[in-house]
């Protein structure tokens, strides 16, 4: 088997391995996915649901890193594409679904935050929830990448109140982090300075 574009006739055959009753086939075929790459857009849905199905347990960890590095790899391609149709539109919003559900799971988060971050635009709104999250690392982890995005293009206007929120976090790192990432976006945010100065002048 080829991997790459080239290989898209065989997409069909693989997507009948992703619940593969045993893992080393399902790891094998998932993987061969993402490396064809955009070419294998009409497997996102099935493994944005695999994501989401697999039960969070110590087990299933490898077997859903493989899944969202997948997802990226075929994601990320596909939307820098001069078209993008409703049909990958409604793929991307079920991928970023469930990326989104594995934040909550602490051995997957870094994974998760790290395609929401490189999908772009449409993986803001699941990394703005994301600095609600309960773990402070996953926290750190949002804030730095909506900073990478803000950078990269122009930024939802909801992200800037969501990232002066968080310089109010229980959690120093947060903060700097969060105050890292608002300068990061320069001009942008030059409306928020004086809270990012009175948050670095706290004491906490």
């Amino acid at each position: 088997l080829r991997i790459g574009p080239e290989a898209r006739a065989a997409v069909g055959h693989l997507m009948k391995f992703i619940y593969h009753r045993r893992e080393k086939m399902q790891r094998i075929a998932i993987a061969a996915l993402g490396g064809i790459g955009s070419e294998a857009r009409d497997a996102i849905p099935v493994l944005a649901r695999a994501l989401s199905e697999t039960p969070h347990s110590e087990e299933n960890v490898n077997i859903r890193i493989v899944i969202i590095q997948s997802l990226q790899q075929i994601l990320v391609p596909a939307l820098s594409l001069n078209t993008i149709d409703a049909t990958l539109r409604r793929s991307l919003a079920v991928a970023v679904k469930a990326l989104e559900t594995t934040l909550s799971y602490g051995p997957l988060g870094d994974w998760a935050i790290d395609a929401l971050s490189d999908i772009g635009e449409a993986g803001v709104p699941a990394l703005v929830k994301a600095l609600q999250n309960g773990d402070r690392h996953i926290r750190n982890q949002a804030a730095t990448a909506l900073g990478r995005i803000g950078r990269a293009k122009p930024i939802d206007n909801g992200v800037i109140p969501a990232l002066v929120a968080a310089l109010q976090d229980n959690d120093l790192w947060v903060k700097l982090y969060a105050g890292e990432a608002l300068v990061s976006l320069g001009e942008k945010v030059s409306c928020a300075m004086p809270v990012l100065v009175d948050a670095l002048e706290s004491p906490d």
